[in-house]
């Protein structure tokens, strides 16, 4: 899919995903959901069922995030993400590429916070084992 890059996509690309998968909209062009994904996405089936995975567990607020994030991260600050802002410091910055900058520096700032009070998180790219 255009615009996945290095495991990231967007909220819309990760729900053309989920749909193409459940609805099997995927059979005219590869028998199996595995081969799909190889062949048409670029993708491993595993990568794109995390991608959904991650759709159904955080919600497109999370896909639509400006700086790479773990979910880990993500779940210790999903409650001040509403309605793609971030309220941060009593100011809400809405997700949107022109706050990236804010953004990155309000979730730097509360994974500081967090490490600070001894919960495991980190910033970056998901890091699966």
């Amino acid at each position: 899919m255009p615009g996945m890059v290095a495991g990231r996509c967007t909220a819309a690309q990760a729900l053309g995903l989920k749909r193409l998968r459940e609805k099997k909209l995927h059979k005219p062009y590869a028998e199996t959901w595995e081969d799909f994904c190889r062949m048409h996405l670029k993708i491993s089936e595993t990568e794109a069922n995390h991608i959904i995975h991650l759709l159904d567990e955080f919600g497109p607020d999370y896909l639509s995030a400006l700086t790479p994030i773990s979910p880990e991260t993500y779940r210790a600050i999903a409650p001040i993400v509403k309605d793609g802002t971030l309220d941060f410091d009593g100011q809400a910055v809405a997700l949107r590429p022109e706050n990236s900058r804010e953004v990155t520096a309000a979730v730097a700032k509360m994974h500081r916070s967090i490490q600070s009070l001894g919960q495991p998180a980190h910033l970056g790219p998901d890091r699966r084992t």
